[in-house]
């Protein structure tokens, strides 16, 4: 895994060189789009790039999750508690003319993730349940704000001329908030998959017999 890492690592730090040296350099001057995307999927890069050298070149705490089953690495938590919040408030920002609304989106991403990273730590199935249930309420908050933008995207195409600044920042920010809602969705789903067949393979002991064994 620490392998996995580190060429991980060497990928993103290509990738990073080629957008610092070549992409910014052959087209300056491209839309003002553009250059957003680029800061974001830099950012992004950097961060994650920062997280698997760690990983690769230092020791990494990581704690085995009895109710999943999953190993949760810790460090590879606190990477995605950060992006969580960085990528969504960029994306919210965008067109946004208050911070209210997307600091309160990426505040909610914060501590749904946040939440995640505490499954492992949790003393007990029952706290167990309520940590999952609150991620979950504050992960759907994503859902609305995805509905909200939508409806005053189609204002803003009903009362701004097609073209103009405002109308294609909102355009931008709303395209990339749909496929930040739908990666990250493949995220829970992928969970809760995983929750349902390690429980269903590793019967016959309940799941609070398993969590006891695993936390003794």
């Amino acid at each position: 895994e620490t392998q996995v890492c580190g060429a991980c690592a060497a990928m993103q730090l290509s990738s990073l060189l080629h957008i610092t040296f070549v992409k910014q350099n052959v087209v300056p001057s491209r839309a003002f789009e553009t250059r957003w995307v680029h800061r974001i999927v830099f950012l992004v890069k950097l961060l994650s790039m920062i997280t698997n050298v760690s990983i690769f070149a230092f020791p990494t705490p990581s704690v085995i999750d009895p109710v999943s089953g999953r190993q949760f690495v810790m460090l590879r938590w606190v990477e995605w508690v950060t992006l969580s919040f960085v990528m969504t408030f960029v994306v919210e920002a965008m067109d946004s003319t208050s911070l209210r609304g997307p600091a309160l989106c990426a505040i909610s991403q914060l501590l749904s993730t946040s939440c995640g990273m505490l499954l492992p730590l949790a003393p007990s199935l029952f706290y167990w349940k309520v940590i999952f249930f609150v991620s979950c309420v504050l992960f759907g908050y994503l859902f609305r704000r995805l509905w909200l933008k939508e409806a005053l995207l189609r204002e803003r195409r009903r009362s701004l001329p097609a073209g103009c600044l405002e109308l294609r920042l909102a355009e931008l920010s709303q395209t990339l908030f749909r496929r930040c809602v739908g990666i990250w969705l493949v995220f829970p789903l992928t969970f809760v998959i995983n929750l349902y067949v390690h429980n269903l393979t590793h019967a016959p002991q309940p799941v609070a017999a398993a969590l006891n064994a695993g936390l003794g």
